[in-house]
C-alpha cells in the first residue's frame, strides 16, 4: 500500500513539472487552464481539509464552494432536537452548540478521529449534492501528515466514497504553485500549528519541514485572558466562537510594541449577545505569542526561529540566499495587517545579512487555489490512479516516488 500510496503522492511532479513551467513562463491564466479543462474532461473535486476550515471546489475555479469549520457536532439528548438529524457541520453545528457535543476532528493538519472525518466528507458532499462514485478528486495533504496518514486517506476515499479517480499533493507546493514560483520556503501558521516547509522544483523537501504547536486557538485564547484581566465578564461556557471573528476584525501585528503601547486609541467591538467591548493592549498583543510563545507558557518555536531552521538546514550558501529571497505566507495568523513585515524583521535579526523577501497570500484560499491550477494542466490526468488499480494492483504498483 506505501509504494501506492507514494506514487499517488508524487506522480504529477515527476510527469508534469516542466510543462507547469512552460505555462507559468507564459502567465496562462486560471480562465486558460479553465479552458483546456473543459476541452479535455470535467474537472476534478478538490479537497482542502484543515485543522480549522475546510474548502472544497472544482478544478479551474478561483473559489472553493464550500467554505466550513472543520468542526462536527454530535446531538448529546436526541429529544432536544426536533429533526431525526444526528450530525451537523460547520456553522450548523456551532450555532447548536448548547445542544451539540462539537468536535474538531482535526489537529495540526492531521486526522485524529477517522470516524468523524469520513462523517464529515460524507454530510458535506451530500449537502453539495454531488455523488463521489461518479467524481474524480484531488486531495490536498499537510506537509506533517505521514505516510500512513496518507495511505489512510486514500483508503477511505477508494472503499468508503468509491471514488473513481484519486490524486493527492501536499499543501505547500500547491500554495507555491498558486503564486506562481517552483521553488521556496512556504509558511503556514493556522488554528493549532505552525510549520516552514522547503519547496524545490516543485517536490516538497518532506524532511527539512520544521514545526511548532503554535496557532491561532492560541492566540484566541490569550485574548479572551487578557480581556477576562480587564474586567470583561465572558460568561458562555465555549466563548471561543464569538471571540474568533473579533480577533480577526480586530487585531494587528506591531512592529514596535513599546510605541504602540503610547497611544491610547481604543477600538470597540459588540459581540453576539450584545456585550459591547472596548480594548486597546489586546487589539496588538494577542498575535504576540506567534513570534514568542513563551508568552502563553509553550516551550516551541516562533513562526521567524522555523523560517530560520529550516533554510539553516540547506548547506549550499547560494540556496539559502534563494529561500530568503522566496518565502510565502499562508493561514489565518499571516492575515494580521503587519504580520509580513514583522516576519522580515524578526528573520533579518535571525540572519542580518539576507535579502528577505516575503509572498503574502495573493489570495485568502491559497492551497486551493494552488490545486486549482495543478488540476487544471492538460496532462494532469495522468496522474491519477483509478479504483481498479487500487484494488488490483496496490502495493505493488512501480514508479519513481517521493523521497
Amino acid at each position: 500500500m506505501t509504494v501506492f500510496l507514494l506514487k499517488i503522492a508524487c506522480s504529477f511532479f515527476d510527469r508534469n513539472l516542466n510543462y507547469f513551467f512552460r505555462l507559468i513562463l507564459k502567465d496562462l491564466t486560471l480562465p486558460q487552464l479553465r479552458q483546456n479543462m473543459e476541452e479535455s474532461d470535467y474537472p476534478p473535486l478538490i479537497f482542502d481539509i484543515g485543522s480549522y476550515k475546510t474548502k472544497i471546489g472544482f478544478g479551474g475555479d478561483d473559489d472553493p464552494i464550500f467554505f466550513e469549520e472543520s468542526v462536527i457536532g454530535k446531538t448529546i439528548h436526541p429529544k432536544l432536537v426536533e429533526s431525526s438529524q444526528t450530525h451537523y457541520i460547520g456553522a450548523e453545528a456551532i450555532s447548536k452548540r448548547g445542544i451539540l457535543s462539537l468536535r474538531y476532528f482535526m489537529e495540526r493538519g492531521v486526522v485524529r478521529n477517522w470516524e468523524e472525518w469520513e462523517m464529515f466528507i460524507d454530510v458535506s458532499l451530500r449537502n453539495l449534492s454531488i455523488d463521489p462514485s461518479s467524481q474524480k478528486c484531488l486531495i490536498l495533504d499537510s506537509p506533517l501528515a505521514s505516510d500512513l496518514d496518507r495511505e489512510k486517506i486514500i483508503q477511505v476515499m477508494f472503499e468508503t466514497f468509491q471514488i473513481p479517480l484519486l490524486s493527492l499533493c501536499n499543501t505547500a507546493s500547491a500554495c507555491m504553485f498558486g503564486v506562481g514560483k517552483a521553488s521556496g520556503l512556504v509558511l503556514h501558521s493556522g488554528f493549532d500549528s505552525s510549520e516552514a516547509s522547503l519547496v524545490e522544483d516543485g517536490r516538497l523537501l518532506r524532511d527539512s519541514t520544521t514545526s511548532s504547536s503554535i496557532g491561532g486557538s492560541d492566540i484566541t485564547n490569550y485574548m479572551i485572558k487578557m480581556l477576562a484581566e480587564s474586567g470583561f465578564s465572558l460568561t458562555c461556557n465555549d466563548i471561543r466562537p464569538d471571540i474568533r471573528p473579533m480577533k480577526e476584525r480586530v487585531c494587528f501585528v506591531s512592529q514596535d510594541i513599546e510605541e504602540e503601547k503610547k497611544r491610547e486609541t481604543t477600538v470597540e467591538y459588540t459581540l453576539p449577545d450584545d456585550t459591547v467591548i472596548q480594548m486597546r493592549e489586546p487589539c496588538y498583543l494577542s498575535p504576540e505569542p506567534i513570534f514568542d510563545p513563551l508568552l502563553v507558557g509553550m516551550e516551541c518555536l516562533g513562526v521567524q526561529k522555523l523560517v530560520y531552521d529550516a533554510i539553516s538546514n540547506c548547506e549550499d550558501l547560494d540556496r539559502r540566499a534563494h529561500l530568503y529571497s522566496n518565502i510565502v505566507i499562508e493561514g489565518g495568523n499571516t492575515k494580521f495587517s503587519g504580520f509580513s513585515e514583522r516576519l522580515k524583521m524578526e528573520i533579518l535579526n535571525l540572519d542580518p545579512c539576507q535579502d528577505v523577501k516575503v509572498t503574502s497570500q495573493i489570495s485568502p484560499n491559497l492551497p486551493f487555489v494552488g490545486g486549482s491550477i495543478i488540476s487544471s494542466l492538460p496532462t494532469f490526468n495522468k496522474s491519477f490512479f483509478s479504483i481498479q488499480e487500487y484494488n488490483e494492483n496496490g502495493a505493488i504498483i512501480k514508479g519513481t516516488f517521493e523521497k
